[in-house]
């Protein structure tokens, strides 16, 4: 008899990726975000095999024919390679064993040239639409450390974008408005447009761990990217003052985020108006006490008070022209501090238990083109 069973600690919800995996679905979404469906699938087979170190993997639709006008599940399957005759018959029970089950299944059991085989139910909205096959030509090879949370999430993604399937044309356009905008920051040569760059990857990752589904992720991505245009009307002997500022100065530096908000407002394309409220409130605090409306809670929208814990833990621990970048431990503790206050609590925990923070190595060196 096939020795299989679900494999422990995963949860029935959709669990959350952490650090270095969590940015790498973040990235995942922003590079295939414009493409058709069908190469946004096959990328994410590729993506899947890494993550599971597995020698061959097969994505099966449980009902095709309503993906059709969105995927060409014909390419897919042939992206997704073919099988093997002496595979194919163990494929069908593995196959209907996982899709009867709650979790992925783990068959340890010699199949033609393969040793074992994980399959991995991938759901949206409760709702199964796929199932992933793994197979490991060694036993002893296993996923990498939370690839099942990762691969389960990613197809929760891939088929709320199935779902969702609003991108339009003008969309994309004004996509590129905004990235722009983003490299007209960078002309000012004052280290801004690095910042806002630091700022959306982390922004990235911080709202796929709250659960944001496609078109929120594209409204934070985009916010985050321009949430200091405003300050291109402050003057440059402000922004590199090595002093503290004076009242005045202040209330000059503190007019961006309304000035950014009536900027982008005149943009009418996709998410654009949405973009333009998250810009306009990035520094609005969970307490009411930020600017420039004082709203409170969850009048706040969700992608400003994504951005306003990423802009703040940015801003620690990056050096300014009046202060040293502070240790990363003392920032995490100064979000920790003021989350109820400044910062949307759910989210400071967000940010904490995901480790939004741990990001590639060498994102400290962001180009032009990254965005």
């Amino acid at each position: 008899m096939p020795k299989d069973r679900p494999m422990f600690g995963f949860p029935s919800a959709v669990a959350i990726p952490q650090g270095r995996m969590l940015h790498e679905l973040a990235l995942f979404a922003r590079d295939n975000e414009a493409l058709p469906l069908d190469r946004t699938f096959s990328a994410a087979i590729e993506r899947m095999a890494a993550w599971l170190r597995a020698d061959f993997v097969c994505l099966h639709f449980v009902n095709p024919e309503e993906l059709d006008e969105a995927v060409d599940t014909e390419c897919l399957r042939h992206c997704a390679g073919g099988l093997s005759t002496d595979v194919q018959a163990i494929e069908r029970t593995l196959l209907r064993r996982a899709l009867e089950a709650s979790g992925p299944i783990d068959m340890r059991q010699r199949i033609g040239a393969f040793h074992r085989a994980i399959a991995v139910p991938l759901r949206y909205g409760g709702e199964l639409y796929a199932v992933i096959n793994a197979y490991y030509m060694r036993d002893d090879t296993s996923p990498a450390s939370m690839a099942l949370d990762a691969v389960a999430f990613l197809g929760h993604y891939l088929f709320a974008g199935v779902k969702r399937r609003v991108a339009s044309r003008d969309g994309r356009d004004y996509g590129k408005v905004i990235t722009l905008l983003a490299t007209l920051l960078n002309t000012r040569g004052n280290g801004l447009g690095s910042f806002t760059r630091r700022t959306m990857y982390l922004a990235e990752s911080l709202a796929l761990a709250a659960g944001v589904g496609p078109d929120e992720l594209r409204v934070v991505r985009r916010a985050a990217l321009v949430h200091d245009i405003g300050m291109i009307v402050v003057p440059d002997a402000i922004v590199l003052k090595a002093r503290p500022l004076t009242d005045d100065e202040r209330m000059t530096v503190q007019r961006h985020a309304a000035v950014g908000e009536q900027f982008l407002s005149r943009l009418t394309g996709s998410h654009m108006h949405a973009v333009a409220l998250a810009v306009g409130a990035h520094h609005e605090w969970f307490d009411g006490l930020g600017y420039p409306r004082g709203l409170q809670g969850e009048a706040v929208p969700r992608p400003a008070r994504i951005i306003a814990i990423c802009d703040a833990y940015d801003a620690m621990t990056s050096p300014r022209p009046y202060r040293p970048a502070i240790a990363q431990n003392e920032a995490l503790s100064e979000l920790l501090a003021n989350a109820g206050g400044q910062f949307d609590p759910t989210l400071v925990d967000a940010f904490l238990r995901a480790r939004c923070w741990q990001l590639d190595d060498g994102l400290e060196h962001i180009h032009e083109d990254d965005t």
